[in-house]
């Protein structure tokens, strides 16, 4: 797989729709796989001070709503996550912070 620069889902990628009804969690980037793309619905916060931390954090690091997250590697036995953000930002994060960044339902992978 060759990793792009993007700003927008390349257009090489097929929409895979996630059926979620209301007793399902939510789709979150933890869920995605290697070379899979999703657009970032919210950061998700449970009003405690430790996790608007995270939030603030997340956010200043470009996870913001509408932006393309594409997943680059994943650590094996539960190990960080290598993201790229949108078109330029590249940073790994814990998958417990990963559990925390909501996506729209449905992801984009690459057409075979």
């Amino acid at each position: 797989m060759v990793l792009r620069h993007f700003s927008s889902v390349p257009e090489d990628f097929r929409v895979v729709e996630f059926d979620l009804d209301s007793n399902s969690s939510p789709l979150t980037l933890d869920k995605l796989q290697i070379g899979e793309i999703g657009i970032i619905h919210q950061i998700s916060s449970n009003n405690s001070t430790v996790e608007d931390g995270l939030r603030t954090r997340l956010i200043a690091m470009g996870l913001i709503e509408n932006k393309t997250i594409l997943v680059m590697k994943k650590a094996f036995m539960g190990g960080p996550i290598a993201i790229r953000v949108g078109s330029t930002t590249e940073l790994a994060i814990r998958r417990s912070e990963a559990k925390n960044v909501i996506l729209k339902p449905q992801i984009y992978s690459q057409a075979n």
